[in-house]
């Protein structure tokens, strides 16, 4: 599961190895998070990454860590894994990934 709005390389990188994106909205009313109701209706048994870019680029967006508790707990109700993509990585810093799956 892919961020909307998001960059096309990950939608790239999904189809070069043959994965289904799916693509859930980010509010912008909210801050740009996670619409987590989006994330429920979207996930189902074949879902098995969503990918999290925090602090959140196009938008800038920084999710507070109780919102990102909220997406890694709907993330685990669907038994797939929360991909943790800091923004710094593109940057060319140190990355620090996170990659929490409930198989």
């Amino acid at each position: 599961m892919l961020p909307r709005p998001g960059f096309p390389y990950y939608e790239a990188r999904a189809a070069h190895s043959h994965l289904e994106a799916r693509h859930f909205d980010l509010i912008p009313e909210k801050g740009w998070e996670v619409d987590l109701d989006a994330v429920e209706a979207l996930a189902d048994e074949n879902t098995v990454a969503m990918v999290v870019i925090n602090p959140g680029n196009p938008c800038g967006s920084v999710y507070s860590y109780q919102h990102l508790q909220k997406v890694g707990k709907t993330s685990f109700l669907f038994f797939f894994c929360f991909i943790f993509l800091p923004f710094e990585l593109k940057q060319g810093y140190d990355p620090i990934l996170f990659f929490l799956c409930n198989h």
